[in-house]
């Protein structure tokens, strides 16, 4: 069925089914072993870290709120990073249940983002919210720009926002059923109007994962890359695919401005 007309996902009782068994693939790529995903939060931890450093701006000491907090991947980062007061919410109960067992002294909500008004629900304040590999699940363009609005709603004066998406150069994206990829514009839109400024934008993966921000021969030829070469090897050998995924992408990623997939943005909410 073309996916124009595909009837929408029911997003609670997809996750709940998705999270009835936790790892890194149920908030990863679930179609990549446990042991590559492993390499893939490795990489995008590092870019965190590094944007952040470079902005001359630290997490340490404050109040961060991280929407799908998922499988629980990142806390280990966000303990490292020295952030002294976490949060974090879901869509599925299930991922919220598992995280409140292992995660007892921090604050865990299951919450859609699609049901505004979140500063009722987890407070506002925060000094930075982590919208990493989520917001592309807000299918409703109609609704997009108001949860932006509504992550501006609980973020302090001067506070960040970081997100990890694609920031398409071409035409917007549907895949699935349940992830819409927007274009670099609609992003800029929906952030100034809820009092967003950018302060980084770089790409995070060349070739660990799919490409999707490429049209005509690029696109052709990066597809042959990936299904003939660096999908193989990643079933072959995962974590030597991760590690030598990681090292290229790292070293791309420092050099170039713009690529392929996914990106990194930190932003600023203006006072």
């Amino acid at each position: 069925m073309p996916e124009e007309q595909r009837p929408p996902l029911d997003l609670v009782a997809y996750w709940n089914k998705r999270y009835a068994a936790i790892d890194a693939t149920k908030s990863g790529h679930i179609d990549l072993p446990v042991e590559y995903n492993a390499w893939l939060y490795r990489r995008k931890q590092a870019h965190v870290a590094k944007a952040v450093a470079r902005l001359g701006r630290s997490l340490r000491g404050g109040r961060l709120l991280e929407v799908a907090a998922g499988s629980g991947a990142w806390m280990g980062f966000w303990a490292a990073q020295g952030v002294a007061d976490y949060a974090g919410i879901d869509i599925s109960q299930r991922a919220i249940d598992d995280l409140n067992r292992r995660f007892p002294a921090d604050r865990f909500w299951q919450r859609d983002l699609n049901d505004l008004g979140l500063a009722g629900a987890v407070g506002t304040g925060y000094d930075c919210v982590a919208a990493i590999d989520v917001l592309y699940h807000v299918l409703d363009d109609r609704k997009f720009a108001a949860v932006i609005a509504d992550l501006a709603s609980i973020v302090r004066d001067d506070g960040l926002l970081i997100i990890h998406d694609q920031f398409l150069n071409g035409p917007t994206q549907d895949h699935g059923g349940y992830i819409r990829w927007r274009t670099l514009a609609q992003y800029e839109e929906a952030l100034q109007a809820a009092g967003f400024e950018i302060l980084y934008r770089r790409p995070t993966f060349f070739f660990m994962i799919q490409t999707a921000d490429f049209s005509g021969r690029a696109a052709r030829v990066m597809r042959s890359l990936w299904e003939g070469l660096t999908y193989p090897a990643i079933e072959r050998a995962p974590g030597l695919a991760g590690a030598v995924g990681y090292a290229v992408d790292s070293a791309l990623c420092a050099l170039l401005h713009e690529g392929p997939s996914m990106e990194l943005m930190v932003c600023r909410k203006r006072g």
